[in-house]
């Protein structure tokens, strides 16, 4: 949502968090490289 343009305030409606900074610092701007994380949640996904 954040590389997409949308406001915090919009992304945190969506999210369903009631402060922006829930949002922000969870989600918004995170430089993380590649932890392989997600290939693990695909084989647990049901």
């Amino acid at each position: 949502m954040d590389h997409a343009g949308l406001s915090r305030r919009a992304a945190a409606d969506q999210l369903g968090h009631a402060n922006t900074s829930m949002t922000t610092d969870v989600y918004v701007g995170r430089k993380v490289a590649a932890t392989g994380a997600a290939a693990v949640l695909e084989v647990l996904a049901p």
